[in-house]
Parts: structure tokens; sequence; C-alpha cells
């Protein structure tokens, strides 16, 4: 991000500040509506003229306590939500040089899918499942501060000035200190598992910055350069061995990360055991559906065809086994169909016909033919 003097870049106290602090995490990012000043900022591009120019001054006659044994800086490029730990990860800048520090973003990101798998088959953590005490966004090494600053309380009943203070009522560590907390970090960042903090998990959305340093040293000698620097720090009066510059740039405007996601969920174990299977068997997902049509589907419906074809069969028998034998006049509940009162009708004709024909038959001479009984 390009600083040029004026007052829009000056560093200011928070008070008269008037950039305004946004909510930013490495999984959701900036928000859509921005303010026209905010923090994080962003970069204006790539390069040394489009990055962070810094000037520092190391006032080496005023140093009194320092836990290295040289003059300069300690510098550490970090993830915008977690706190660094610059006095045990970060690098040395020397005073009297100035020096480039390109940056490469490291970005780790999950899909939304995988929050159904246990945390410890997929481990890592979504910024929202954290139960941190301190810190509002969950990240591995803000969980590995809240847990060193447990174990100082319990140990050394204090804690340092830059861990976050979980309970107000706990002293910060002063020097007569020095002796229990450099002993309980030992123990923590060493592979003694006696104190340790492997319960904290990786975060599923991750930012890191991967960086190099190259410096030379600096001259102040009667000659110009192209760097717009504000006036008043390089002078004749300046001691340029307590002066450090570092610019800090992005070499691209692309970077390449990593998605976390299940190697091997439902729909390629399908396609994996189906493409198998149609390789070796000949078998498809429509061999599938067969096999299931013929065990659940194509039985129930055999069994039910079945079943209502008995139970026509029985009501047809009751039906025409019904009132059939009774022969007699009386009045009965159940309304007969006309068809069948023809057919009885009928029936009883015929009958009468064939009484007729064989009692009259006697009486009638040879003379008179034959004899055809009339049936109706």
């Amino acid at each position: 991000m390009a600083m040029p003097d004026g007052e829009e870049n000056s560093l200011l106290p928070a008070s008269e500040s008037h950039y305004v602090a946004i909510d930013w995490t490495p999984d959701k990012g900036y928000p859509k509506v921005l303010p026209s000043h905010y923090y994080p900022r962003v970069s204006g591009g790539t390069g040394s003229r489009m990055g962070l120019t810094v000037v520092l001054n190391v006032s080496s006659s005023e140093y009194y306590c320092s836990k290295t044994k040289c003059v300069g800086f300690k510098v550490l490029v970090h993830n915008p939500a977690e706190l660094p730990k610059i006095s045990n990860y970060g690098f040395l800048m020397t005073a009297g040089r100035e020096a480039r520090i390109p940056i490469e973003p490291i970005y780790q990101d999950a899909v939304d899918s995988i929050r159904y798998i246990k945390k410890s088959v997929r481990r890592c953590l979504f910024s929202d499942e954290g139960d941190l005490v301190y810190y509002r966004t969950y990240s591995r090494k803000n969980c590995e501060l809240e847990c060193e600053a447990k174990i100082l309380m319990k140990k050394c009943s204090c804690v340092l000035y830059y861990l976050p203070r979980i309970d107000p009522n706990v002293p910060i560590c002063g020097p007569n200190d020095n002796r229990c907390t450099t002993q309980v970090q030992s123990e923590i960042e060493s592979s003694n598992k006696s104190e340790s903090c492997d319960s904290c998990l990786p975060g599923c959305f991750e930012l890191n910055y991967q960086t190099t340093l190259t410096s030379s040293a600096m001259v102040l000698g009667d000659f110009r350069t192209s760097d717009d620097f504000p006036p008043g720090i390089f002078t004749p009066e300046t001691k340029i061995s307590d002066l450090s510059i570092m610019h800090f740039y992005y070499i691209s405007n692309t970077f390449r990360g990593t998605t976390k996601s299940e190697m091997f969920g439902f729909t390629e174990f399908l396609s994996n055991t189906g493409g198998l299977l149609g390789l070796f068997m000949g078998f498809s997902i429509f061999s599938i559906i067969e096999i299931v049509y013929y065990i659940t589907v194509r039985p129930y419906c055999a069994a039910r065809t079945m079943e209502m074809e008995k139970k026509r069969r029985q009501n047809e028998i009751k039906w025409l086994t019904k009132d059939s034998y009774k022969m007699d006049n009386s009045v009965t509940d159940v309304k007969r169909k006309p068809w069948v009162k023809r057919f009885r009708r009928t029936h009883r004709k015929y009958q009468k016909n064939l009484r007729n024909m064989f009692t009259k038959s006697r009486n009638i001479s040879n003379d008179d033919g034959h004899v055809y009984p009339y049936i109706e």
C-alpha cells in the first residue's frame, strides 16, 4: 500500500485517528459496505512503490534492558486477526540498514460441507466453532496464546504483558518472574508434553504470510535518491546508524490457496463403485434400481394384486349364493337386480312348458302330427 507524505497516512493516536475498525475474519473477509477509511487496510498494488515503507529510529542511547545483545528491531508479518508473538518468532532488523521484505500470502480455506464431519476427524475448526474466552475469532495461534496464559496463571500466578488477560485480577509478570515464565514457555514449546497446548486444532480458514528479507547498509552522502521521504528525517545531524528503513510489499496480485474438502464423499463413492462394477461386471446404477425394484416393489405389488383378486372372488361367490335358494315370494331386505328377476321368471316359464308337454302329450292322437313344446 502506498503511503506518501500527508495527513491521510500519518500515524495518529487511536483517539484522533479517523480510521474505523471493521469486522474482518479470514473466512468471511471484508464486508460488502466499507467506510471511506478503515483498517485492516488493503494493498494498493504490487512492488515497493505500492507497498508500505517504514522508517524506524532505534535510539540506541536509550537502551536499558533487552532480551538480545544486539541493537535493532524484531519484525513479524502476521494475520490481522491474530496477536503476534514477536519476541519468539520475529526476525531481526539491525539498525543502519535498508531492507526489502516481499510478502507471499498462504491461504487455506474449507468447503462448508465438512461441517457435519466430527472435529476429531476433520482436524480443523471454523472461526465460529472455537470456545475461546478472550478472542472472538478462532485460530490456532489465538488458542495457543490463551492456553499459554492459563498455564502461566496456574504455574507462576501471573501473565505476560502481551498475553490475553483472561482474569483481570491476575497481575502482569515482572522481572522477578522471568525464571518461572521462561521455564513454563520452554516446557510448552519443547517436545516434552508435560505442559502443552496440543488440544488447539488448526483453523479451517487460515491466512499466513511467507516473507524473505534482504538488506544493505545505508550511507548518507551528497547524492539524490528516488525515494520521497518526509523532510527532516535525513539531515546532517541525523545519526544514520540508528535508523532502519523497511519496505513491505506484495510480489503478485494473485496467490494460490488450498481448500480442505472430503477426499471420498458419498458422490465419489457411488461414482467409483459404479465405475468398477460397470467395468468388470457390466453393472450400472440402473441395475441397482432394478434389483431394488424386484426385491421390494415387485413382491409387494404381486402380493397386493393376489389379495385383491382373492377378495373379489369371495365377494362374487357371496353375491351369487346369497338368497339363491329362496324361491318364496316373501319380502326381503336385499333388492334384487333386474336381470336376476328376468332370469328367474324365464326359468319358471321353461319349467312350466316342460311340465305341460309331458302331461298333455298322452291325449293327442298320432294324426295331429308332431308336437313341439313352446319355449319362451
